[in-house]
């Protein structure tokens, strides 16, 4: 199998926080960059999410519904615990099976997937989206596991060689990027 569609390989995690087990100040709300890059939100002391809240487990890949547009995609670090999204959020389980994650983040990053995501885009001036079902009704690469790794691995290891060329001054901030 060389492709697939994203929802063959993503499954819909909607796991409702349930409020009474878990205090508000004892969760980790996040925030997602077009970059994939994943942040804690903070939260002051004071203040509490009214809404909805849902789970999102170490590996999880979440989707940031009105950015998915600009490649607001990414992966729960492993480390992260009681990590929370409001409906503002899509999170899947990945199939590990078929898909190594860190390989989906990268292609979802490339300029031609996120191009072809912004032309995608539909909904009211100014809340314009890419709707969740025909995001995972595209069809992405899917070559063996092993295969994914290995690209994954020479892009990591590309990206440390360029930084390190711009940290010696050979190669200018403006250079290329990954």
């Amino acid at each position: 199998e060389c492709m697939g569609t994203i929802g063959s390989v993503l499954r819909s995690r909607k796991e409702k926080v349930d409020r009474a087990t878990i205090p508000f100040r004892d969760m980790q709300p996040i925030t997602i960059h077009f970059d994939g890059q994943m942040d804690r939100r903070e939260v002051a002391p004071d203040r509490e999410y009214t809404m909805d809240l849902f789970n999102a487990h170490p590996g999880d890949i979440v989707v940031a519904k009105i950015d998915l547009k600009n490649g607001a995609v990414g992966i729960v670090p492993d480390d992260w615990k009681n990590v929370v999204v409001t409906g503002h959020f899509a999170v899947y389980e990945p199939d590990r099976t078929r898909l190594f994650p860190s390989f989906f983040h990268r292609l979802i990053q490339t300029k031609f997937f996120k191009s072809f995501l912004w032309r995608n885009k539909g909904g009211a001036e100014g809340r314009k989206e890419v709707k969740l079902d025909f995001f995972e009704s595209l069809e992405i690469p899917l070559p063996p596991l092993s295969a994914q790794q290995a690209i994954v691995e020479k892009w990591e290891k590309a990206r440390a060689v360029v930084a390190a060329a711009r940290r010696t001054s050979r190669l200018p901030s403006g250079g290329a990027s990954f």
